[in-house]
């Protein structure tokens, strides 16, 4: 446990805003990895990786970690590279592995609900992002809680208070 809080402090410190898009390739899994490495919280979701034979992905950490713990020239460029490295492979394994979870197709309904979600935030209602996606208002707070663990409610709160703070941190507009 102590080696992974060990990695996302290390990719916390060295993390290239280029990484996130390079592995967009499963907007789940990318969510996953910068919900797990931003989100103050701790969240009970996990994702589980095969272990297999391959000693690639140990060897890949512990050059990283070698890296952080041994500066030298380039040392920030080198971790950068080993980071992208690590979450390809994690990507691969994930990829790879049998899945027994719920169907893609359900994920990416997910993922389309909270996409039209933030570029609506101002002025979504519930109803009309049920309809938008042809959902009963109520089967869709459910699917969100379920796979979410938040109402459609709180998600918007929470895409609200976000888009404010930004504001408010990134501007010079006022309280009114």
């Amino acid at each position: 446990m102590e080696l992974v809080q060990e990695i996302l402090t290390l990719y916390r410190t060295s993390i290239h805003a280029l990484h996130l898009q390079r592995l967009s390739g499963n907007d789940l899994l990318t969510d996953f990895f910068v919900n797990s490495i931003y989100q103050q919280k701790k969240n009970s979701r996990y994702i589980l990786f095969s272990k297999g034979q391959d000693h690639r992905l140990k060897d890949l950490i512990r050059q990283a970690l070698w890296e952080y713990f041994h500066p030298q020239l380039c040392s920030v460029e080198a971790i950068n590279s080993y980071m992208l490295l690590i979450f390809t492979e994690l990507l691969r394994m994930y990829h790879s592995s049998p899945k027994t979870e719920e169907p893609s197709l359900k994920k990416a309904v997910v993922s389309d609900i909270l996409a039209y979600m933030e570029k609506n935030y101002q002025s979504i209602t519930l109803e009309q992002t049920a309809e938008k996606f042809h959902f009963h208002p109520n089967h869709l707070t459910r699917v969100l809680k379920n796979n979410l663990g938040k109402t459609f409610i709180e998600l918007s709160h929470q895409l609200k208070i976000k888009n404010a703070c930004t504001l408010l941190e990134n501007t010079d507009l006022t309280i009114d």
